[in-house]
């Protein structure tokens, strides 16, 4: 749920995962900007990649073919 996601994120640094499709990955970025200052959650570090992650961030729409893309990267997570 959502606020385990919070609860974890004040206890721990997060090091999210973004997973952008469409325009949702710009507003992602912009979120990630000074404006909105995710850092106060110690998400500051996106990594991009799955092995080093410890949050899949999904933006956008997922289609039926892009469903085993993403299944296959939480996965890997």
């Amino acid at each position: 749920s959502f606020e385990k996601v919070i609860g974890l994120a004040r206890a721990n640094s997060l090091w999210p995962l973004p997973f952008a499709t469409s325009c949702c990955g710009i507003e992602f970025m912009a979120t990630m900007g000074s404006h909105y200052d995710l850092a106060r959650f110690g998400s500051e570090r996106p990594s991009f990649s799955p092995r080093q992650s410890d949050m899949l961030l999904v933006m956008g729409t997922i289609a039926k073919k892009m469903a085993p893309v993403v299944r296959q990267t939480y996965l890997m997570m």
